[in-house]
């Protein structure tokens, strides 16, 4: 508290009010509700690209017409 006052005197610094934590607290949750949404949209688009390119060539493995030639 002594550093708080301090800064109120030297600086004009002030402690937030209680509108104005709540403010603080909502803007944070939305940045963070943000950050999860796209971070799991982005790990669900890479595993589906994956199971995707995992399925396709595991099609071509199975079916003779579009295997690569055996180099015997």
């Amino acid at each position: 508290m002594v550093i708080a006052q301090f800064l109120a005197a030297e600086s004009g610094f002030s402690l937030p009010t209680g509108g104005e934590i709540v403010f603080w607290i909502i803007g944070a949750v939305v940045i963070t509700a943000l950050w999860w949404l796209i971070r799991t949209t982005r790990k669900r688009a890479y595993d589906d690209y994956f199971e995707r390119r995992k399925a396709e060539e595991e099609r071509r493995r199975n079916d003779p017409d579009l295997a690569k030639p055996d180099d015997a």
